[in-house]
């Protein structure tokens, strides 16, 4: 893109005014950084003004030879600010040695409140200490009539005292704060600090003229890494479901849990088939000699040829073809019980592997045979005369239409949701009693002594079965996640209507916004979330995670050794 040519360039320019500043300046930068901002403020504007500047004159009326003045209004059509010549950048930069710069920049900025009413006081003389609210004010001056803004703040700026919160009680009282967002710390990479989501909207309806949706989505989060923290695409789309029931988009809510069902489905069938995927982007048609797999018949396959290799070992030992007929006490008795378990479980595994297929199979039909499986119905459209009479029986009172017919099949889908977790711990197990098995034959019974013991074949077994049994829980756990993305949505609005959800969402009105010092964040309106129990905490991922946060603590420990130990060196000492 060409704005971001220079984009290095440009970043190492900042840093460097930065450093200059730390160094130079004769004041902290807790006094600085307004000025700056303003600076910063007007040449965006100007930036602006001068990219809308030549279309707007070529447009302008004449009259008797002469040309309409350039107004602000025909800024404002264009989504900018009209700048007086005062107020212009260029007019700033070229001000000489001998000019007061910082009574310049305070006209330049009380020109451009004479304009703009909504900007009046946020500029002016650094009365309104953070800086937040020059660029809040700055966003919401573009918006046309029909505009809507969002952008991201720090949490300080929803709910500053004194001067900013009288800057607030201005820019509620316009009716055009339509969402507030709170998210949680870390989701950024250079800043640690939660933030909201502010959206504005010149074009609200009436009904919603005095209220603002607040959503504090703090415990919502994917873990990416120890310090960094993001929204999965289907928590992002959650979120974004809240906000369709607040403006009565009933269809499109109903339409992402259906979604999530299909997918569901989608994904059970490809632990089977992996080219019945949900999204054949990811999933291409396998190419002349590849082999595109079954996650779990292939970590069945694995498994299998794993213990075969084990095999010629156990013969020699003298342990019968069934195992729990005990020998007489020999070099090989201690083999007998994890081989047991083993070949127990196996059989096991399988026959509830093809009882988990056989439900999907009948779950998909029962989907398409009662049309949810069709788009779900949008504000009372209903799919067929069967559903409207089923849903008409069935549905609560004040239940959107179709409602009944998601939440039925979410509720039938429960039992295969569970089904898929039992098999990602029986495939766990089931790798965990191979090693077992392996273990106990080298540490107990001297199998690496033995020319029955192939250490090659078993340890290129043992990686296989491995990573066909990470290939199989990956996919089986897919199938749950999808059910639960349902769930989380109709747990929460079982009646597919805006409700306040506890620690989560309410819809707040001017009279409770005034009565909390015009405050607008989320966590002081939606209350705080019961605490859940966590269904799916895996130990053993926790201690991996822990291991992985421990190894990058130790990395970052010997890197500032080193940078200790330089300095010292550099100073001699």
């Amino acid at each position: 893109m060409a704005q971001l040519e220079h984009i290095e360039a440009i970043e190492k320019r900042l840093w460097s005014a930065a450093d200059t500043l730390r160094a130079n300046s004769n004041y902290a930068s807790n006094e600085y950084f307004l000025p700056v901002m303003g600076l910063v403020f007007l040449r965006h504007a100007y930036s602006r003004y001068l990219a809308v500047k030549d279309a707007i004159e070529a447009g302008l009326p004449t009259r008797g030879g002469k040309t309409r003045p350039l107004t602000k209004e025909d800024f404002s059509r264009k989504s900018a600010i009209f700048l007086r010549p005062k107020a212009q950048f260029d007019t700033l930069v070229a001000l000489p040695d001998s000019a007061d710069r910082a009574k310049a920049i305070i006209d330049a900025m009380e020109s451009i409140e004479a304009d703009y009413e909504s900007l009046s006081g946020v500029n002016k003389k650094g009365k309104v200490s953070n800086g937040n609210y020059v660029w809040i004010s700055y966003f919401y001056s573009y918006l046309n009539e029909q505009g809507r803004a969002g952008f991201v703040m720090s949490s300080q700026a929803s709910s500053a005292g004194r001067d900013e919160a009288k800057v607030r009680q201005k820019l509620v009282e316009t009716g055009d704060v339509d969402v507030m967002v709170a998210i949680r710390s870390n989701f950024f990479y250079t800043r640690t600090v939660p933030c909201e989501l502010w959206f504005l909207n010149r074009a609200k309806p009436e009904a919603h003229r005095d209220k603002v949706l607040m959503i504090d989505a703090r415990n919502v989060y994917r873990k990416v890494t120890r310090k960094i923290y993001d929204f999965s695409p289907e928590q992002e789309q959650n979120l974004l479901a809240i906000v369709w029931l607040y403006r009565g988009e009933t269809g499109r809510y109903l339409d992402l849990v259906a979604s999530y069902c299909r997918r569901m489905l989608a994904e059970g069938a490809a632990c089977f088939d992996p080219l019945v995927g949900a999204d054949p982007r990811v999933r291409p048609e396998p190419t002349k000699g590849e082999h595109i797999g079954s996650p779990l018949r292939d970590f069945i396959g694995a498994l299998t040829t794993l213990r075969s290799a084990v095999e010629p070992f156990i013969k020699t030992l003298g342990v019968g073809a069934d195992p729990r007929v005990r020998p007489e006490p020999t070099k090989g008795e201690h083999i007998g019980s994890p081989l047991q378990e083993l070949d127990d479980a196996i059989p096991l595994f399988k026959a509830d592997v093809d009882s988990f297929r056989q439900t999907i199979s009948e779950q998909q039909a029962a989907w398409e045979s009662t049309g949810t499986a069709r788009r779900a119905p949008t504000n009372g459209e209903l799919t067929t005369k069967q559903d409207a009479e089923g849903d008409a029986r069935s549905a609560p009172e004040g239940c959107v239409p179709g409602t009944a017919h998601i939440n039925k099949a979410v509720d039938r889908l429960a039992t295969l949701a569970e089904t898929s977790r039992d098999l990602v711990k029986q495939t766990d197990l089931l790798y965990k009693l191979a090693c077992r098995l392996i273990e106990t034959c080298e540490n107990e019974c001297d199998a690496k002594g033995s020319d029955a013991w192939s250490s090659r074949d078993i340890t290129r077994a043992r990686k296989a079965a491995d990573e066909a049994r990470a290939l199989a829980v990956e996919q089986l756990k897919q199938v749950r996640y999808f059910w639960k993305q349902a769930l989380w949505l109709t747990e929460r609005f079982p009646e597919a209507k805006l409700c306040d959800v506890e620690g989560l969402v309410k819809q707040v009105d001017r009279a409770e916004i005034a009565a909390n010092d015009w405050s607008l964040t989320p966590g002081r309106y939606v209350g705080v979330a019961p605490e859940e129990e966590d269904e799916d905490f895996d130990f053993e991922e926790a201690l991996r995670d822990i291991h992985v946060e421990l190894e990058d603590l130790n990395a970052e420990a010997v890197q500032l050794a080193a940078t200790i130990k330089r300095n010292f060196e550099e100073l001699g000492i």
